[in-house]
């Protein structure tokens, strides 16, 4: 053998690290994410942000109370002893003197055709929108974890395949240069099986790669530290993989688009009956006291003043079209609502249909692979049967054997898609409940 084929071999068939260290599922991952996504925790907080809005609401059905201290001096540039003469919150003819008063004031919502309870429904829906927004999201995030961590099953298992396909592929070459060597096999046909080895080593390089770049990516979810080869990826049949049957009605995008459309349609309400009167009742109890001299004095002579009692009607005649231009607005925004649930809900199926179509084609892939490896491995025995004749057998034994192995291969392959689509389709058919 020239000296530049054997250190290419050497370079070629350098053992490769198969030990196995930490090893991880697929629902690690999704517990991991779920735990780590921001878009997740950015939901949660939305629906505490929504569950404050609710208890400001809720504060409409009861007295708003308020205090008020004033504290002032009033000089007086007429010198008039005159009547006093009010005008607005003006008073004028009053004496130079230093002047306390302390007001307490409350006021309570009596009536106003339902616009309190619309606003506590709004709040209640957008409480309703934002938890079923966080089960989107969760819903979401899995079906990324999903594909990342099926990218890294491919990657593993074809890594794997590819290390055993090695062995036979090192096998096949020394077998090859023992024929060629015994002139019965030509050279070029011994260099096309180093060549075949060389380009299998090329292909381990650029899987490890991948595994690191993937690894990488998933660790940005999950926020673990993967060691590249050390990591023993599950599979899918670890997982229940049962799911209910999809339904339109029941996805989250359906819901939320629900929950928003009667948010709009409790907003377009209240518009509506900011027309009608507003009936409210309040009251009033008041402490003055002044002195012409001293501000101290002032204070010591405050004293009970006068106690007030009432209901008051508000009626807005006129704003200037505000309020129609603003229905008109909530109508709109109420149509957008309905076509984009309908665009969200189409793409929706048809990812899901996609998904099952692809299911019932890769059933159909898998039982014609598994039929192709029973007759490679009928082959693969009549070889190992001529090897035993003859050392010609020897190449076809191991020929049949790889094929085996890449026949192996695409099955484990088409398994992992069907089983990674089933667990899609799970997903997608997630409910709101």
């Amino acid at each position: 053998m020239a000296p530049k084929v054997a250190v290419l071999l050497l370079l070629v068939f350098f053992p490769f690290n198969t030990w196995a260290g930490e090893r991880i599922t697929l629902d690690q991952v999704m517990d991991k994410v779920i735990e780590n996504s921001f878009d997740v925790a950015i939901a949660e907080k939305d629906i505490q942000i929504s569950e404050a809005g609710k208890r400001e609401t809720l504060s409409l059905y009861y007295p708003a109370i308020k205090g008020k201290w004033n504290s002032e001096y009033i000089r007086d540039l007429t010198g008039s002893d005159g009547d006093l003469t009010s005008v607005g919150n003006s008073v004028f003819g009053e004496p130079t003197s230093y002047r306390n008063s302390y007001t307490l004031n409350a006021e309570w919502l009596l009536y106003d055709f339902g616009a309190r309870a619309n606003k506590l429904a709004f709040a209640e829906k957008d409480i309703a929108a934002r938890s079923v927004a966080r089960i989107q999201s969760i819903r979401d995030i899995k079906l990324k974890a999903l594909q990342l961590y099926t990218e890294l099953l491919h990657i593993s298992r074809e890594l794997a395949a590819k290390k055993t396909l090695l062995g036979f592929q090192k096998e096949l070459f020394f077998a090859s240069e023992r024929l060629q060597q015994a002139g019965m096999l030509f050279k070029v046909d011994m260099v096309d099986d180093m060549l075949n080895t060389i380009k299998t080593v090329n292909t381990i390089d650029e899987l490890q790669g991948k595994l690191q770049k993937t690894l990488h990516e998933l660790s940005l979810f999950t926020r673990e530290p993967y060691q590249g080869e050390n990591i023993e990826i599950g599979d899918f049949t670890e997982i229940n993989t049962g799911r209910e049957p999809f339904s339109e009605e029941k996805v989250p995008e359906s819901r939320i688009y629900e929950l928003e459309i009667e948010k709009k349609q409790n907003e377009l309400a209240i518009l509506k009956k900011s027309w009608l009167p507003r009936f409210d009742f309040y009251s009033g109890y008041i402490w003055y006291g002044k002195d012409t001299g001293s501000y101290v004095h002032s204070i010591e002579n405050i004293q009970d003043q006068n106690y007030i009692i009432g209901i008051s009607a508000s009626f807005s005649f006129f704003s200037g079209f505000k309020t129609r231009a603003r229905i008109e607005k909530v109508n709109f925004e109420i149509e957008k609502l309905k076509l984009e649930k309908d665009k969200n809900l189409y793409e929706l199926t048809k990812r899901y249909r996609t998904t099952d179509q692809s299911v019932t084609t890769l059933a159909e892939e898998i039982t014609s692979r598994k039929e192709m490896i029973h007759k490679t491995t009928e082959k693969l025995s009549m070889a190992e049967r001529l090897m035993v004749e003859k050392v010609t057998g020897q190449k076809e034994f191991l020929n049949q054997k790889i094929e085996l192995a890449n026949e192996q291969l695409a099955l484990q392959q088409a398994e992992i898609n069907i089983n990674s689509a089933r667990i899609r389709l799970m997903l997608l058919s997630t409910g709101t409940h």
